[in-house]
């Protein structure tokens, strides 16, 4: 639907105001017909002023008059910014030109309207283009489409900013040229400047920029201003205005005597601080407690652990007890409850098998919020599945024993990301053929898992510059955390594999493809001669565990003795260690490196997760070097081509060190560290990968865990060069994974660290830009925040005692480099965007300057000349206006120059 209508001024000038909106409705011409509608005595005034001069958007209003019979709210309410398209023209009669002096928008979801009269005024506040983008999130995301566009987010340049913040005009863009990357640089300096869309996107979709403050800041940085007038954007520098042609004010100009003068305020000091917004963990852990959530509502009870250290009739008969619900004073008895919840990272991708999510693998078959151990038997019967999950246990006591025991103590949890594995060690005596069936069971199913999704992935995407500012400075990207390889805990059963009592007859494992219990001689109830592994003592103990499948975190624990879950790493000693009752009495895994006859510890890491890291276009690759005998880790970043081209692969490893003499299984190990604290001059412990300025890294940077590697030991382990297959085999040679029921993976983090160019920096202080200081007047200090800010080299770290970090928001120059300095053209000087800010404002308000508002007869000075009063001796130029198109008059603002 249309709204036109005309009116002529004082000098029968014609001006033409159109709404205009996809409403349906007749198309209205105000004035005409049924005159529902006609212009009022002063129909349209235009504004637009600077409050401040630091404001880096001046809007323009326009201020629609009209007398109104009836009720218009149904032409004139705005659902939307830019739902009614409002433009003024105006044509020339003596020029015969008609222009657009005012182009924009209904303000929205404002509407009153008088409604008392035959005739009400009434008035449709109308606001531009430039007014509107505080209404639109930056690339017009929506709650639905944030994710999808963060997990995919990149380095753009301040070009891209602009294109976005004007995607949906077609107005003329004009920018002054008064700011340049060099004095020589004839580039457009917004195709050259670049920043991480991490920094509008922000942590949520809550916080994320909208479209005017993209604006602000791309302004800001470069110390500009936005303004409209008509059918174009303007971006200049007040400089710019000041040079404008001259115009001097005589008294047949005039409109009115209304002209008044102030002395604006003086500013004795400017200063500017960035708002750094710094990188610290590049790949955010998985368990990071800010971000873990759970479809359950609260952990519950999964599994009961009994067990009975010794070997005799007392521990039988205890245990024989425990598991029928009888109470015993058995000093070797031990009862815990163990509790989980199963945990989510939306940062984080767990992949099944199949390359799907692996949680709606879980929630298509148990149902979301419920049958939470659903999860666990999950991930027993599927092998290499991830899973992020909180375990927590507690001993159990009877109330006879201890009276407080009555009261239930909520167990301390403990996150991790576990991975099954679900080793099958008892198949090494029952296969013919042990190395076609571990071929099938371990390197098939590894390769199918790295050459499809993988098992894991950070979707959480940081989009940085993380080289180093200069060189001599080297950046670490380190990951720290805890291994552990969860061995099979063998369990009590007879020959049968079953528990024979009258309360309870459980099969020890469900199949022979999870073969995990250790069969006795004879029926539980009349005795047996072995145990199993897992007690202080060298006999071992009875041991079983009891699980339940309770549907609610909250019903009553209903126990299933057929299930068989996942369990979490039960850490007690001697359940691998040497001769304690390990299943054939083998000694398993003792790292000693004593098959060359070598006593000397050769190894510095054993592989457990095959990763890969990608900065950019560039990959994290992995190589070796000699040391000795053995060899040493070292890194290079290549792109795809070149790792090729170099035989290596685009991939590295996470792994722990073992020292002589011990097991590698049930043992917490940290991600073992190639970190040299004294020369590398950073505080962490952990697998390090160095980035030199040579590196050049820059934009995305993407995490996947890969897969687990197939490590084979005999003594001495190693990793074939293609890390899901194998060495080859012999008598002695054992699959590391076949032995190992889960891995879990805690404390993980991955944070990125600078060694300062060998510096110590003690201090932290904020980066802040201070002008020259006037206390010729009463003093008045000018703040301002930075979010896009100007990245300091190392030396200049030291110099002012800064933490060298790595920014977010700092400004890049498309490649690896930081943009260190800009040129004004207009006052001819080279020096850091913040510094350009903090002096031109010093100097253009630290004395005193006039402010002068006037009427004149004409609406053809606004923003396009400067002014001479010869009364004053000053030299004027144009802050603000307002113009009523009606009488031909506009009120300037103005501020000497």
């Amino acid at each position: 639907m249309t709204i036109t209508g005309q009116f002529e001024d004082i000098h029968r000038n014609t001006y033409t105001v159109t709404f205009q909106s996809d409403a349906a409705g007749d198309n209205i011409i105000i004035g005409e017909g049924d005159k529902r509608i006609v212009f009022d005595e002063d129909p349209v005034v235009i504004t637009a002023e600077a409050s401040d001069l630091k404001d880096t958007i001046i809007k323009t209003k326009c201020k629609i008059s009209l007398q109104t019979r009836g009720y218009v709210g149904n032409l004139f309410y705005a659902q939307d910014a830019r739902s009614i398209s409002v433009t003024v023209t105006r044509y020339d009669k003596e020029t015969r030109e008609t222009r657009i002096l005012f182009r924009g928008f209904v303000m929205p979801v404002t509407y009153t309207q008088p409604f008392a009269r035959r005739y009400d005024i009434f008035t449709v506040n109308c606001i531009d283009y430039l007014s509107t983008l505080k209404y639109y999130n930056y690339k017009h995301l929506t709650a639905k489409t944030y994710d999808a566009y963060s997990a995919q987010s990149g380095v753009v340049s301040f070009q891209d900013l602009l294109d976005d913040c004007f995607d949906d005009t077609d107005m003329l863009k004009i920018f002054d040229n008064s700011k340049k990357l060099t004095s020589s640089d004839e580039g457009n300096i917004f195709a050259q400047m670049f920043i991480s869309e991490q920094q509008i996107l922000d942590k949520t979709y809550d916080d994320m920029w909208t479209q005017e403050d993209v604006l602000s800041e791309v302004m800001k940085y470069l110390n500009l201003h936005c303004l409209q007038r008509g059918n174009t954007i303007y971006m200049f520098d007040w400089n710019t205005v000041k040079q404008m042609p001259t115009t001097t004010v005589t008294k047949d100009i005039y409109t009115s005597s209304a002209t008044s003068i102030t002395i604006d305020k003086v500013i004795t000091q400017v200063t500017v601080t960035d708002d750094v917004n710094s990188v610290d963990d590049v790949v955010t852990s998985p368990l990071d407690t800010d971000h873990i959530t759970s479809d359950y509502g609260n952990s519950q009870k999964f599994m009961t652990e009994y067990s009975s250290a010794g070997e005799g009739e007392s521990a039988r008969d205890a245990f024989v007890d425990m598991i029928n619900g009888r109470n015993t004073d058995y000093d070797g008895k031990k009862i815990k409850e163990w509790f989980v919840q199963v945990m989510r990272n939306p940062n984080w991708t767990l992949y099944a098998a199949d390359g799907t999510d692996v949680y709606t693998k879980i929630y298509n078959q148990y149902g979301n919020g419920i049958n939470q151990w659903g999860a666990l038997q999950y991930t027993r019967q599927h092998d290499y599945t991830p899973l992020l999950v909180s375990f927590g246990s507690r001993d159990v006591k009877s109330a006879a024993q201890d009276t407080q025991a009555y009261y239930q103590r909520k167990p301390a949890m403990t996150n991790y990301l576990m991975i099954s594995v679900n080793g099958d060690a008892y198949s090494r005596y029952h296969h013919d053929n042990y190395t076609s069936y571990c071929d099938t069971k371990i390197t098939d199913k590894l390769e199918d898992i790295a050459t499809g999704a993988g098992i894991a992935k950070f979707n959480n995407i940081t989009t940085a510059n993380i080289n180093p500012s200069e060189e001599g400075t080297i950046n670490y990207l380190v990951f720290e955390g805890k291994f552990i390889l969860s061995p099979l805990a063998y369990r009590s059963a007879s020959k049968n594999h079953r528990i024979d009592t009258p309360g309870w007859s459980h099969p020890a494992f469900t199949s022979d493809k999870f073969p995990i219990s250790y069969a006795l001689d004879g029926p539980i109830d009349k005795g047996g001669h072995h145990c199993v592994g897992g007690s202080d003592n060298d006999d071992g103990r009875y041991y079983q565990v009891r699980f339940y499948n309770t549907e609610k975190y909250n019903d009553e624990p209903r126990a299933l003795d057929t299930l068989d879950l996942s369990t979490p790493w039960i850490n007690e000693k001697n359940i691998t260690e040497g001769d304690q009752k390990w299943p054939y009495d083998e000694v398993p895994f003792l790292y000693n490196y004593s098959a060359e006859g070598q006593t000397d510890d050769k190894i510095w890491k054993i592989p457990v997760l095959a990763c890969e890291l990608k900065v950019g276009d560039k990959y994290c690759c992995e190589g070796y070097e000699q040391d000795g005998e053995a060899k040493r880790s070292v890194y290079h970043w290549y792109t795809a081509a070149e790792a090729l081209q170099h035989h290596v692969g685009t991939i590295f490893y996470l792994g722990f060190d073992p020292a002589i003499d011990d097991y590698l299984l049930n043992k917490e190990w940290e991600i073992s560290s190639n970190i040299d604290q004294i020369k590398a001059n950073v505080d962490a412990w952990g697998t390090a990968i160095p980035i030199t300025k040579e590196d050049m890294l820059t934009g995305q940077v993407d995490f996947r865990i890969l897969g687990v590697v197939n490590s084979t030991w005999d003594n001495i382990t190693r990793r074939h060069p293609t890390f899901f297959r194998h060495t080859s085999w012999n008598t002695n040679s054992y699959p590391l994974m076949d032995f190992v029921a889960n891995i879990f993976i805690k404390d993980f983090t991955c944070k990125i660290y600078s060694d300062n160019g060998g510096a110590t920096i003690t201090q932290d202080n904020d980066i802040v830009y201070v002008s020259a200081e006037t206390d010729d007047y009463v003093s008045q200090v000018d703040e301002v925040k930075f979010q896009f800010i100007t990245q300091l080299t190392t030396s200049e770290c030291i110099e002012l005692g800064v933490k060298n970090t790595i920014n977010i928001n700092s400004i890049t120059d498309g490649g690896a480099g930081y943009v260190r300095s800009l040129y004004n053209v207009k006052t001819d000087i080279q020096a850091k965007a913040e510094e350009h800010y903090v002096n031109d404002y010093f100097r253009e308000m630290s004395t005193p300057k006039l402010e002068l508002s006037t009427d004149l007869n004409t609406q053809d000075y606004m923003f396009t000349n400067t002014f001479a009063f010869s009364t004053l001796g000053k030299t004027m130029f144009t802050t603000g206006y307002s113009a009523s198109l009606k009488h031909d008059t506009v009120n300037l603002k103005l501020r000497e120059i």
